[in-house]
């Protein structure tokens, strides 16, 4: 089984450095360590292995959800009217909320500086202090915010659109939501 994870784990990395055009990188400090990989790919593997089962199979769960260091990944009965209530802290002020999103069923990965420190090599620009991603998939999700800080706002504004990416970006002025591969309305607001 652990060679199979390996080998899994590692096949992932190689597609999300080719996916974000290098900005996830696998290697830190020179050495293999796709740690902001793996958290979200284990959250995921136990979720599905373990929770979607039980919902499935016990009539009054209504939903399931699994957190990890904040990055969650989460689902409802389809016959359910209940909805998650996620709340995204702001970096700029912990005890504020940047946004609410209320959903059935996916996950929600955030990546940033305001409470693990610095822990991402090569930032090629400061301007982001925090990046939500939404998405089916934990395993991507944790992916993509960890990516969007690297590549920093300029260049993963571009990522997202190709990519049809959604979730908010946090500067240290704005709020910037986006969904499916396009900025919001209002795509800069104060906070």
């Amino acid at each position: 089984m652990q060679n199979k994870s390996f080998r899994t784990v590692f096949g992932l990395a190689e597609m999300a450095a080719k996916l974000t055009t290098g900005f996830f990188d696998p290697y830190y400090a020179a050495k293999y360590d796709p740690t902001g990989l793996v958290k979200g790919w284990s959250i995921e593997e136990i979720f599905n292995k373990l929770l979607v089962p039980f919902l499935l199979q016990h009539s009054q769960v209504v939903g399931i959800s699994l957190n990890g260091g904040g990055d969650l990944q989460f689902r409802t009965r389809a016959d359910s009217a209940f909805y998650w209530e996620v709340g995204i802290e702001n970096p700029n002020n912990l005890q504020k909320l940047s946004a609410v999103y209320q959903m059935k069923d996916g996950a929600i990965a955030t990546s940033g500086f305001s409470k693990r420190g610095q822990h991402i090599a090569n930032l090629t620009d400061h301007s982001l202090l925090q990046a939500t991603i939404i998405t089916d998939s934990l395993t991507w999700a944790d992916i993509w915010a960890t990516a969007a800080l690297t590549a920093g706002r300029q260049n993963f504004l571009e990522l997202l659109k190709t990519n049809q990416l959604s979730g908010v970006l946090i500067t240290p002025t704005s709020t910037i939501p986006f969904s499916k591969g396009r900025l919001a309305d209002a795509a800069e607001n104060s906070i």
